[in-house]
């Protein structure tokens, strides 16, 4: 069974137009993705639950189930062709500015086929930095369903 929870209304227009620009890229590139870190914590919690948390980054972090690093690339580089801008050292961030004029910064983070046996990724060309996602497919397999908007 599925949670859901509706949220529509409780979050910056801008933001949501964000979340709509990447769900619908990643959609239509049959590239599934969930939110998660702090962002889906205050989706939740805050704005869900009328937790009191306050919010103190800009960043929004995706997980994306791919199957290799092509499959990674190719959701970046057409999100890169809709306007997001990529950082110029962090190969799994994209930066943009919203339509209420707040920036945000997007970190991509891949798991799936491009983990190791251990829940990690290394990331190409060099494979020098590594990150863990120990626990992203088990997330993805209970994600909630959240409605952010309306239209």
């Amino acid at each position: 069974m599925t949670t859901s929870l509706d949220v529509s209304e409780k979050l910056p227009k801008g933001l949501v137009e964000v979340y709509s620009q990447i769900h619908g890229i990643a959609e239509e590139l049959r590239v599934p993705l969930l939110i998660v870190g702090a962002t889906a914590r205050d989706i939740i919690l805050v704005h869900g639950y009328n937790a009191a948390i306050e919010r103190g980054t800009k960043d929004v972090d995706f997980g994306i189930e791919v199957q290799n690093w092509a499959h990674y690339e190719v959701l970046r580089t057409a999100l890169i062709e809709a306007g997001f801008t990529p950082h110029s050292k962090k190969a799994h961030q994209l930066d943009t500015t919203d339509s209420d004029g707040l920036p945000w910064e997007i970190d991509l983070i891949p798991f799936g086929g491009v983990s190791d046996d251990n829940d990690q990724i290394a990331w190409p060309p060099k494979q020098d930095f590594v990150m863990s996602v120990l626990g992203f497919d088990e997330v993805y397999q209970n994600a909630w369903d959240v409605t952010l908007s309306k239209g």
